[in-house]
């Protein structure tokens, strides 16, 4: 059911799977049911159960800090993406997490700080984007060679975000001739593309 996207229906399923042998695998795929189908408040009381059931699985507490997030809890979310990057570091997923979260709360330095470390840990194309999307908008050009570097990556040539954000970069630092001719690339790689027109 799930993976057609039937999430409602496969609920009693896996509610009923993990009641029946209640298991960390169980658990994991319950939660994440719990998630798909708005259920956040059921999913916050498994994730702490799970928490205390299974202390040395950090997903838990990521996930039960996607909750928090998601239920509008930020001081606690935060606080568990603490205690997880206590424990692990150089956990990309808690880091990139986290600094959605503080971009969200429009805390841009704490967010960049996070991203940069997402990214550090594991330069893929979302924490690139997340962390070069903050940097364009704060006018930083540290932005160019990270798009750069995202650019080299895309070998099929059609990734168009890393050329976009350039364009924003070179318009909030009023380098109008630049912004133009990048947000021209960007609709010539993808006309579907509104942002850049």
């Amino acid at each position: 059911m799930s993976q057609n996207n039937q999430d409602d229906i496969a609920y009693y399923d896996y509610k009923k799977s993990y009641q029946l042998q209640p298991s960390e695998s169980s658990a994991v795929l319950y939660a994440s049911n719990l998630f798909l189908t708005g259920r956040t408040k059921d999913a916050i009381e498994l994730l702490k159960k799970s928490i205390q059931q299974y202390p040395s699985n950090l997903e838990f507490i990521r996930r039960l800090s996607e909750a928090y997030a998601q239920a509008g809890q930020s001081k606690e979310a935060l606080a568990l993406y603490d205690d997880l990057l206590k424990k692990d570091s150089s956990n990309f997923d808690a880091l990139h997490e986290k600094g959605m979260l503080y971009t969200q709360l429009s805390d841009t330095p704490h967010a960049i700080e996070a991203l940069e470390k997402a990214y550090h840990f594991h330069p893929v194309l979302q924490n690139g984007i997340a962390l070069a999307n903050l940097y364009a908008e704060t006018r930083n050009p540290k932005v160019l060679p990270l798009c750069e570097a995202l650019e080299q990556r895309d070998s099929s040539r059609e990734f168009v975000d890393p050329i976009f954000l350039k364009g924003v970069y070179y318009s909030n630092v009023k380098d109008y001739p630049k912004a133009i001719a990048l947000f021209d690339e960007c609709i010539g790689r993808d006309w579907k593309f509104i942002e850049p027109y």
